[in-house]
């Protein structure tokens, strides 16, 4: 599938109503960094096969799903930092163009963080959220929902989007789509293909 001359990967969540549900606004992304206290860089054979071994040998959809994951990561540059995430944040996007919106996603991470270190994050992101907008993407930070908070001109915003299964095999959709507050008469579930 094409857009505007670019190649497009198929779309994961398998629905015939999907394009009802989420209205799309194509954003150009301008850079891709990932943050982590050991970097896994799928692009290297032994991490790639580390990452595998992490996978249940019975979960053989999970196997494939990571294998067409790190499949799209060889064709999407990205810009690999070690190091904590939390105290790198501020420096990090302080280089990021003021004309640019930060988006701050991760998944399974936060559960692993003290609740102190989870409260520094985000008041880190508030702070960054009143001098420029932001949008934080998350779950397993108190719970395994799936986030979408945002700062837009100063003005916070909560949402939970989707619950999630825990190993990304599928996501029921929870959100409105047209600002905070979920619909739960829009409830649907997805089975990622």
């Amino acid at each position: 599938m094409e857009f505007n001359g670019m190649k497009r990967a198929k779309n994961v969540v398998k629905s015939r109503r999907i394009r009802e549900m989420i209205k799309l606004n194509f954003t150009w992304v301008a850079e891709r960094i990932g943050i982590d206290l050991h970097v896994i860089d799928l692009k290297k054979e032994d991490d790639r096969r580390w990452m595998k071994a992490l996978i249940w040998p019975e979960h053989k959809d999970r196997r494939q799903l990571f294998e067409k994951a790190a499949r799209c990561l060889e064709q999407t540059p990205i810009r690999l930092i070690e190091g904590d995430g939390v105290e790198l944040l501020s420096d990090l996007v302080a280089q990021v163009p003021s004309d640019t919106v930060v988006c701050i996603f991760h998944t399974h991470v936060a559960n692993q963080m003290s609740d102190e270190a989870k409260r520094g994050l985000l008041e880190q992101l508030r702070e960054i959220g009143r001098q420029r907008d932001l949008f934080h993407v998350y779950n397993n930070m108190w719970d395994p929902k799936l986030h979408l908070d945002r700062m837009i001109n100063g003005r916070e915003c909560w949402q939970i989007v989707a619950e999630t299964d825990g190993h990304a095999r599928w996501f029921r959709w929870e959100a409105d789509g047209c600002g905070c507050g979920g619909n739960k008469e829009t409830k649907k579930e997805f089975q990622i293909k």
